[in-house]
C-alpha cells in the first residue's frame, strides 16, 4: 500500500480514488463526472467513461477501453482491448477483450464471454 492509500486499487502515484463511488482510477482515463465508479472498481489508462455509465464493484476497465453513455457494467466484470456503446448492460462476470465490440442496446448473460476468432474473422459468445 502507497503512503496515506486506502488499501484499494493499484500502487502507483498515477492511480486516485474517485469521488462518485470511491473507486480507483488512472490520472490520463476520460470519465464523465456523472459516472459511478463504486469502490473496488479500477479504471485504467486512457480508458474513456461515458456520462451517466455505473462500473460496479470489483470491475477491472483495461487501458484504451471505451464505454458509452448510459451504460451498466455489474460486479467482477473485466474489459480490455474493447468499446462498449451507449445504453447497453453488462452482466456480473462478463469477459470482454481480445479485439471484441460491443455495439449499442445489448445485453449479455452472467458468464458469457465475446472473443474474435482470427481464423474465421468473426466475433463469438461462449457462456458457460
Amino acid at each position: 500500500m502507497r503512503p496515506g492509500g486506502d488499501g484499494f486499487g493499484p500502487c502507483s502515484d498515477k492511480f486516485h480514488k474517485w469521488h462518485n463511488g470511491g473507486g480507483t482510477l488512472h490520472e490520463s482515463a476520460s470519465i464523465d463526472s456523472s459516472a459511478v465508479v463504486e469502490i473496488g472498481a479500477v479504471v485504467h489508462s486512457k480508458a474513456v467513461v461515458g456520462a451517466n455509465v455505473h462500473i460496479g464493484s470489483g470491475t477491472i476497465i483495461g487501458p484504451s477501453v471505451i464505454i458509452g453513455h448510459s451504460t451498466k457494467i455489474g460486479y467482477n466484470v473485466a474489459l480490455s482491448n474493447c468499446q462498449v456503446g451507449e445504453l447497453c448492460v453488462v452482466h456480473n462476470g462478463v469477459c470482454i477483450g481480445q479485439d471484441g465490440k460491443a455495439v449499442d442496446l445489448i445485453l449479455l448473460a452472467f458468464h458469457t464471454f465475446i472473443y474474435f476468432n482470427k481464423e474465421k474473422n468473426s466475433y463469438h459468445l461462449l457462456t458457460t
